[in-house]
């Protein structure tokens, strides 16, 4: 079983789509796949909700735009 970890994206006019995926908790196994946008792929997706990597809990202090003129 694998997670998609990078957005999706799409190469040569649509018809190659291309991921970053890797082993749920195994941040060593981070590979890229390559497919055709035409095949069918199957996804199973959990019953456990997805948890942000930026959550409440984060020591991080937010982000607040302003306008205009920029902090100092």
């Amino acid at each position: 079983m694998w997670e998609v970890t990078g957005h999706p994206f799409t190469t040569r006019e649509g018809k190659v789509v291309h991921a970053t995926i890797q082993k749920p908790g195994k941040a060593a196994s981070v590979k890229e796949k390559t497919w055709g946008a035409h095949e069918r792929l199957a996804i199973q997706r959990t019953t456990e909700p997805v948890v942000a990597n930026a959550s409440a809990y984060s020591k991080r202090p937010t982000r607040t735009r302003t306008k205009g003129r920029r902090q100092v």
